[in-house]
């Protein structure tokens, strides 16, 4: 058995998106390791107030433009990070809640990790080197974040399966009382239509 044999199993048997999610906390945090404590930054890096980095890093006389741009980048690269966690939190939850088969769902996700990985690269680092157009940093940002609409919105898709048993979102999370108003109104609604009105 070849190694992509072993990996294409691992990705159709095992469900592994619960665990991409501690992962990208993970990655979102090592900007500011990589480059602000272990690296140039770390003489300029207070724990005490961990806020104040990237104006200590503007006040800093000892550092090239160059190294300081990174360290800039490095922070808003961990504030993106941040901010783009919940809504690939919440997918992952989507897919596992409404059950996205297993391999559409690990792609996914690797697909997502592997995109904000070049990003976080071609945000820091990238914008150095002459041979990386601009918009590159833009375009990864958009290719991650389509990946993960993709995420959320595949398990609302409908399918034979979808269609055959109700979901779960409608049966369990808007379960209306059998006296409430509204009962009725979805009980129409489910009715299919008379011919003379179709017609």
């Amino acid at each position: 058995m070849s190694l992509s044999d072993t990996i294409i199993g691992y990705l159709r048997d095992e469900n592994f998106s619960w665990w991409t999610v501690p992962f990208a906390f993970f990655l979102a945090l090592l900007p500011r390791i990589c480059v602000g404590i272990l690296g140039p930054g770390g003489d300029l890096y207070d724990p005490l107030n961990p806020r104040e980095f990237t104006s200590s890093v503007r006040r800093a006389v000892t550092l090239d433009a160059v190294t300081r741009g990174r360290i800039e980048r490095s922070e808003y690269a961990l504030s993106n990070a941040i901010e783009n966690l919940p809504l690939f939190a919440i997918a992952v939850l989507a897919a596992n809640v409404e059950e996205l088969d297993i391999e559409t769902r690990n792609l996914l996700c690797l697909t997502y990790i592997l995109l904000r990985i070049l990003y976080m690269w071609v945000y820091i680092w990238g914008q150095d080197y002459y041979w990386i157009p601009p918009f590159t940093r833009t375009l990864v940002w958009w290719a991650a974040n389509v990946t993960l609409a993709h995420l959320y919105l595949s398990p609302g898709t409908p399918s034979n399966e979808l269609e055959e048993k109700p979901s779960y979102w409608i049966t369990r999370a808007i379960k209306l009382p059998n006296s409430h108003a509204l009962g009725s109104v979805v009980d129409n609604a489910r009715r299919p239509l008379p011919e003379s009105l179709m017609d």
